[in-house]
C-alpha cells in the first residue's frame, strides 16, 4: 500500500472525517430503533435517578452507588445527559450512540497514524472497526452506552500517550491519566490498557525494542521507566477492578458455581468463536447462550492447541512481525476481563465484547496482508480488495440492524439463529405480556420452561426465579391471585435473595386485602434492598393501612433517602407526618412533593387543605386552583376550590366553582350541600337563592345514606332564608340533635344559638 504524501496533515483529517461519516451513515438506522427490555430498562426508561435528567441526588448517587452492578459514574451520567436533552425519545439516546461510535473510529485512526505513521494501514484498520457487524451490539444498543464512550476515551487515551511517547515528560502524562481515568469510569473493561501500552511501546513506538529506538520520533526509554511511567496507570486500573468487584457483589451471582475447568473451557471457545466472527459475522444475536450439553472434548483441546500455536508463533516471530505479536496480545489482554474465566450473566459470550479487543487482530491482519501483498508486488490489489470487503461489511451492517428495531424482532431474531435459549423466550414472552397478548406470553413462558428443566437446575436457578416471577406477574395480571402467588412463591424459592418476587408476592397479598403478609414481603424485600425506593415506599403504605403510621414514617424516609426525587413518597410521607400532627413537617414535604412533580395534585390539595385549616385562605386557593389546572374533570377540586372561594368571601366565584363540581358530579351530596348553605347564607343578592337552597339541601337530605346533621344545618338556614320559621326550628333541632348523639358539642352549641334566633324571629 503508497502511503500520504507531503500534505498528511490535511489528508489525515479528512480521512478522520470520512470515516466519521462511513460509520454515521452505516449505522444511522439505529437511530430509528426503541428501547429493548433487555438492560435498557435498568440502565435508563425505568431508573428514575437516571430518567429524570441531571440532578444532584442523580449525579451524587453515579459515583457512590453501582449501576446495573457496575461502576461507571460517566456512563451513567451520559444517560442522565440524553434523558434531560431527548426525554425518554429513544431517537435521541441512539443518535448519541452513534456518534460516540463514529467519533471513536476516526479518533482511532488518528491514534493509529501517529504511532504507526503509515496512514493508509491505519486507515483501512479503523475503517473496518467503524463498520464491521460486530459493531453493531455496541452501537444500537442504548445499554451499552459504556462501549462507545469508552472507546472513544480509549482512542483519547492512546492519542495522548502517544504525545506523550515523543518526549516523556511528566507534564504530558497528565493527559494521559485523566483520559484513562475517565475511560475507567466508562467501562471498566479498560483495566487492561497500561498492559497494551508496553505492547505500544515495544511496537510501533518502538520506545523499548533495543532496534533503533528513536527512528520514528520517539524517545527511547528502558524497560524498568516504561512500567514506572504507567505504575499512576495500574493504580487507577487496581482501583476500578476493586470498584467492579464491589458493586458485582451487591448483586446475585448470575449462573451459580461453574468449574474453572467449564469456564475454560468456554473462554478457549470465546476466543476462538470472536476469531471466527471477524472474518465470517452470521448468526448473531443479543444473547448467545450456554450450550446445554458440554462442548466435545476435542474442540475444546482443538480450540487450546489454535490458541496455544498462534501465541507461541506471535512470540517467536516477534522481531520479524512485531505488528502481529502486538495484535494478537492486544487482543488476548484485553478480551481477558470479559472472556468468561470469571463469569457474570448468563451468556456464553458476546458480540459486543469484542468491540476494543479485535482492533488488535485487525492490526495484525491489515499489516500482514498489505506486507504479504509487497512481497508478492500485488500492492495494488489492496485497495480495491479492502473497498470490496469494506462495502460487503457495511452493507450487512446495515441490514443487521433491522433486527434492533424493537425487543419483539430483537428476541425473535435471537431465537432463529441460536439454540435452547430459555433468556430469549423469557424476554420475548414479556413483550407479549407487556403489549396484552398473555396467551402469546404464557406460550413463551412455558417453552422457556421446558428449555430450564434441561438445564442444571443449581446452576440456572437464578434464571428459573426469573421466570417464575414472569409468570407470576401475567398470572396476577389475569386476575388468577392464587396462581401467581405460587408462581412467587416458587421463584422464592429458588432464589430466596430474589428481593422483585417478595415484592411482586407483596402485591398479590394488597390484592387480596391481606396486607399483615403483604408487609412481611415487603420488608423482606426491603432487607433484600435497602436502597430500592419502591418497595421501601410500598413497606410505609403497607404499615400506614396497619394502623402503623409511625413505622411507615421511617421506611418512607428509607424510600427518599434511596431516592430523593420519589414524589409519591414525599407525598405519603407528608400525610403520615400530618397524622401524627406534625403540621410543619408535613408542609414541607408536600411542597417537596411539588416541587419534584408540578403534576402531583394531591400534594396541592392537601396543602390546600391545611392551609384552609390554618386560615390562610389565599394560599389554599392558591393550592386549590392548581388542583383544578391539573384535574379539570375532578369534582372535588372544584368544590374545595369553592369552599376557599367563600371562606374568602369570593360569593360568586364559589358559587361558580361548586356550580362546576355539581355538574361533574349531579349526585354529589357535598356538593349540593355546600351550594346549598352559600345560597341560603350568602349576602350578595345576586348570589342569594333561598327557594334553590331549599330545594338542595332537602335532595342532600334524600341521597345521604344516613341522617346527617351538616345538612340539617343547612337545610334549617335554606328554611330560615326563605322564611319558613317552622321549618327553620325543626330542621336545627333535628340538627342539634343528632350532633349530640354524635358528639360535635360545637355544632350543637352553634345551632343552639340559631335556635334561639329562629324562635325570636331574628333575621338571619
Amino acid at each position: 500500500m503508497s502511503e500520504f504524501t507531503p500534505s498528511r496533515h490535511l489528508g489525515s483529517w479528512l480521512a478522520a472525517i470520512l470515516i466519521f461519516l462511513l460509520a454515521a451513515v452505516v449505522f444511522a438506522p439505529a437511530i430509528r430503533c426503541d428501547f429493548v427490555n433487555y438492560d435498557d430498562d435498568i440502565y435508563v426508561y425505568a431508573n428514575p435517578s437516571v430518567n429524570r435528567g441531571l440532578t444532584l441526588s442523580g449525579i451524587a448517587n453515579a459515583f457512590t452507588r453501582p449501576h446495573a452492578r457496575n461502576w461507571h459514574p460517566l456512563t451513567t451520567l451520559s444517560h442522565m445527559l440524553d434523558c434531560q436533552l431527548f426525554g425518554l425519545n429513544p431517537v435521541g439516546h441512539h443518535a448519541i450512540n452513534v456518534l460516540l461510535h463514529a467519533l471513536a473510529a476516526a479518533v482511532l485512526f488518528l491514534a493509529l497514524r501517529s504511532m504507526t505513521q503509515t496512514p493508509w494501514r491505519a486507515f483501512v484498520v479503523a475503517v473496518f472497526f467503524a463498520v464491521h457487524p460486530l459493531r453493531i451490539e455496541s452501537v444500537a444498543w442504548v445499554a451499552e452506552r459504556k462501549d462507545v464512550l469508552s472507546a472513544l476515551l480509549f482512542a483519547l487515551t492512546l492519542t495522548a500517550y502517544t504525545h506523550f511517547a515523543r518526549a516523556s515528560e511528566w507534564r504530558r502524562m497528565w493527559a494521559v491519566i485523566l483520559l484513562f481515568a475517565a475511560g475507567l469510569m466508562a467501562k471498566p473493561m479498560l483495566v487492561t490498557t497500561p498492559l497494551l501500552l508496553l505492547l505500544l511501546d515495544y511496537w510501533p513506538l518502538q520506545r523499548i525494542s533495543g532496534r533503533g529506538t528513536g527512528e520514528r520520533g520517539f524517545a527511547a526509554v528502558t524497560f524498568r521507566r516504561a512500567i514506572t511511567e504507567k505504575i499512576p496507570l495500574f493504580v487507577l486500573s487496581a482501583f476500578s477492578c476493586l470498584a467492579t468487584v464491589v458493586a458485582a457483589q451487591r448483586g446475585s451471582d448470575a449462573l451459580g458455581a461453574f468449574s474453572l475447568s467449564e469456564r475454560l473451557a468456554n473462554a478457549v471457545l470465546s476466543y476462538c468463536i470472536y476469531i471466527y466472527q471477524l472474518f465470517w459475522p452470521a448468526k448473531m444475536a443479543v444473547f448467545y447462550p450456554w450450550p446445554i450439553l458440554k462442548p466435545p472434548l476435542v474442540a475444546v483441546l482443538g480450540a487450546w492447541i489454535f490458541i496455544l500455536a498462534i501465541t507461541i508463533a506471535a512470540v517467536f516471530l516477534r522481531r520479524r512481525f512485531s505488528y502481529f505479536f502486538v495484535g494478537w496480545f492486544w487482543y488476548l489482554i484485553m478480551l481477558l476481563p470479559v472472556s468468561g474465566v470469571v463469569q457474570i450473566g448468563l451468556q456464553a459470550h458476546a458480540d459486543r465484547y469484542t468491540y476494543l479487543p479485535q482492533i488488535g487482530l485487525l492490526i495484525a491482519l491489515i499489516w500482514g496482508v498489505a506486507d504479504a501483498l509487497r512481497q508478492i508486488s500485488m500492492s495494488s490489489v489492496a485497495l480495491p480488495a479492502a473497498s470490496i470487503l469494506i462495502s460487503l461489511l457495511a452493507w450487512r451492517s446495515w441490514n443487521e440492524l433491522r433486527w434492533w428495531q424493537n425487543s419483539e424482532s430483537l428476541w425473535t431474531h435471537a431465537l432463529a439463529v441460536t439454540k435452547d435459549s430459555d433468556v430469549a423466550l423469557n424476554n420475548l414472552g414479556a413483550v407479549y405480556e407487556s403489549s396484552g397478548q398473555l396467551d402469546l406470553a404464557l406460550e413463551k413462558y412455558r417453552e422457556a420452561e421446558h428449555v430450564l428443566d434441561r438445564r442444571s437446575a443449581q446452576r440456572y436457578a437464578l434464571s428459573r426465579a426469573l421466570l417464575h416471577n414472569n409468570l407470576g406477574n401475567l398470572f396476577l395480571r389475569r386476575g388468577d391471585i392464587s396462581t401467581a402467588m405460587e408462581e412467587y412463591r416458587q421463584s422464592i424459592a429458588l432464589r430466596p435473595e430474589f428481593a422483585s418476587a417478595h415484592a411482586n408476592l407483596g402485591q398479590a397479598f394488597v390484592e387480596v386485602g391481606d396486607w399483615n403478609s403483604a408487609l412481611a414481603e415487603y420488608e423482606s424485600a426491603a432487607h433484600l434492598q435497602p436502597r430500592d425506593a419502591d418497595v421501601q415506599h410500598r413497606a410505609g403504605m403497607a404499615l400506614v393501612h396497619l394502623g402503623r403510621v409511625g413505622d411507615a414514617i421511617a421506611h418512607y424516609r428509607a424510600s427518599l433517602d434511596a431516592d430523593p426525587q420519589f414524589s409519591a413518597a414525599e407525598l405519603d410521607l407528608g400525610n403520615a407526618l400530618l397524622e401524627q400532627g406534625q403540621t410543619d413537617e408535613a408542609i414541607s414535604h408536600y411542597r417537596r412533593a411539588a416541587q419534584i412533580d408540578p403534576k402531583n395534585a394531591n400534594a396541592h390539595f392537601n396543602l390546600g387543605g391545611i392551609y384552609l385549616q390554618e386560615r390562610r385562605v389565599s394560599d389554599a386557593i392558591k393550592e386549590y386552583e392548581r388542583v383544578v389546572q391539573l384535574q379539570p374533570r375532578d369534582p372535588q377540586a372544584h368544590l374545595t376550590l369553592g369552599n376557599a372561594l367563600a371562606a374568602a368571601s369570593s360569593g360568586k366565584s364559589a358559587a361558580a366553582e361548586m356550580e362546576k363540581a355539581l355538574e361533574l358530579a349531579p349526585e354529589s351530596v357535598s356538593a349540593i350541600n355546600n351550594l346549598a348553605w352559600l345560597l341560603a347564607t350568602n349576602p350578595d343578592p345576586t348570589i342569594r337563592d333561598p327557594a334553590r337552597a331549599v330545594s338542595l339541601a332537602e335532595k342532600a337530605g334524600q341521597l345521604a345514606s344516613q341522617p346527617n346533621p351538616i345538612i340539617y344545618h343547612t337545610l334549617a338556614a335554606a328554611y330560615a332564608a326563605s322564611g319558613r320559621k317552622d321549618d327553620a326550628i325543626s330542621a336545627a333541632e333535628r340538627c342539634r340533635q343528632l350532633a349530640i348523639e354524635q358528639g360535635d358539642t360545637a355544632l350543637a352549641d352553634a345551632v343552639q344559638h340559631e335556635l334561639e334566633a329562629y324562635r325570636g324571629s331574628v333575621p338571619r
